[in-house]
């Protein structure tokens, strides 16, 4: 398991941007998987507006602006109004990692991890996303906390790390790092548990469309962890959860309608059976008058 390449930037053309969107799935480990991946609409490169803002792009990068060096890294990384060109975009995200930005310092450390557009070199990786996250860079102490909590990317696994890691970026709003930080908090790992604050966190990411936490707040709903018990509301955030194709949370939802079936059927049959005996003790009673 590793850390996905992804970017974060304020876009040239903020009107058409990209939006990160979080991975998910079934659970802890498994669901918000230790990757972030880019739902990018296609810019239009052919208006004329957008020509010159790329040439001014380039012109800002050769002068040496780490913030036209990142974004137009970006638009190499993804082919964007220019040639798609990983060595190239690599080599622009190091320009401006060099002075500090922290968004390249972020991309630049996924490229490494990943082995994109040059040689891998984890050690590489995890200082480039350290300085990123020294700088509160949300997405990169994401990552790092991945890494602290599986030990991937040659760090060493260390759950209070992952889990003060994950702290940080989940108080800047990230969903991701809230549903994690919340299971941590469920499982007691990294630090004690505490159940309402597992909820809390949770509800938080779900609250932003996020399908692994819509999956685990369901759960703790079905349960009574953290909170009341509520099945109506368990069933709601499980089909939330199934419509963004979480497998999991289909099974549950399925699996507490077929649990409310049987309980509704057995309950049937119990007041048919009671109907039956009070029939014949009413039955009975009338022929023990009719003989006296």
């Amino acid at each position: 398991m590793h850390v996905a390449l992804f970017f974060c930037t304020h876009w040239l053309f903020p009107q058409r941007g990209c939006e990160l969107i979080a991975p998910q799935g079934p659970t802890e480990t498994a669901s918000h998987r230790p990757s972030k991946s880019l739902n990018c609409q296609p810019m239009p490169s052919d208006l004329p507006h957008e020509v010159h803002a790329i040439s001014r792009l380039m012109d800002r990068s050769k002068r040496g602006d780490a913030e036209a060096q990142h974004n137009l890294g970006h638009m190499h990384s993804l082919g964007l109004g220019v040639p798609k060109d990983l060595p190239e975009a690599r080599r622009l995200f190091g320009l401006a990692a060099c002075s500090g930005h922290a968004g390249a310092l972020c991309n630049l450390g996924h490229m490494h991890s990943l082995g994109l557009g040059g040689p891998k070199d984890e050690a590489e990786a995890r200082r480039l996303l350290g300085l990123a996250s020294e700088q509160g860079h949300a997405i990169a102490q994401y990552s790092l906390a991945v890494m602290h909590s599986h030990g991937h990317c040659g760090a060493p696994k260390d759950e209070a790390e992952a889990r003060r890691l994950f702290s940080l970026a989940a108080a800047q709003g990230d969903a991701s790092s809230q549903t994690r930080l919340g299971v941590m908090h469920s499982q007691g790992r990294g630090g004690a548990e505490d159940l309402v604050e597992a909820r809390r966190l949770i509800c938080l990411a779900a609250a932003q469309g996020h399908g692994g936490a819509q999956f685990h707040l369901a759960v703790m709903h079905e349960q009574g962890r953290g909170g009341p018990k509520d099945e109506a509301e368990a069933r709601r955030l499980y089909s939330l959860a199934a419509a963004q194709g979480h497998p999991i949370a289909q099974a549950n939802l399925d699996a507490m309608r077929v649990q409310a079936a049987a309980q509704r059927s057995a309950a049937e049959a119990t007041q048919a059976a009671e109907v039956q005996v009070v029939a014949a003790r009413v039955l009975t009673e009338g022929c023990i008058g009719a003989t006296i």
